[in-house]
């Protein structure tokens, strides 16, 4: 895009709904909208990439399942990661095998991990995007 454009402006469903069971209508149990292959956040304005593996809707996170529900119900702006350019795209694609792993212990960071760190950046980068919306 930053090829044809000089800014431009990126939205996409945040890794937050995308952790969401039952989003995706008729979609039985499954976390976020089936058809998305990537986790999606603005990490301080590096717009960051994870593939969402099947094995995402196995991984067992405890209370922060209903966490995740809870906020998004209380602030519905983070159902979305908000990416504003200027230009250029400044990007980071995470892969397999070099930046995590999907078994645990295998590699320095384990991908529930990983999983977890996008959420939380996008949540930071939601509820800053929506200050300055207000400012």
């Amino acid at each position: 895009m930053s090829r044809v454009a000089k800014a431009g402006y990126i939205e996409t469903p945040s890794p937050i709904s995308e952790m969401c069971r039952g989003v995706d209508a008729g979609s039985p149990g499954w976390r976020g909208y089936i058809h998305h292959r990537y986790f999606v956040w603005n990490d301080k304005g590096t717009l960051r990439f994870m593939t969402k593996y099947p094995v995402v809707d196995h991984l067992n996170f405890g209370d922060l399942e209903n966490v995740i529900v809870d906020v998004l119900k209380e602030n519905p702006i983070l159902w979305n990661t908000y990416f504003a350019w200027e230009d250029e795209i400044t990007f980071e694609y995470y892969q397999h095998e070099v930046d995590y792993h999907l078994i645990n212990g295998q590699l320095e960071k384990w991908y529930g991990e990983m999983v977890v760190e996008s959420i939380d950046q996008s949540y930071k980068s939601g509820l800053e995007f929506a200050k300055n919306l207000q400012a």
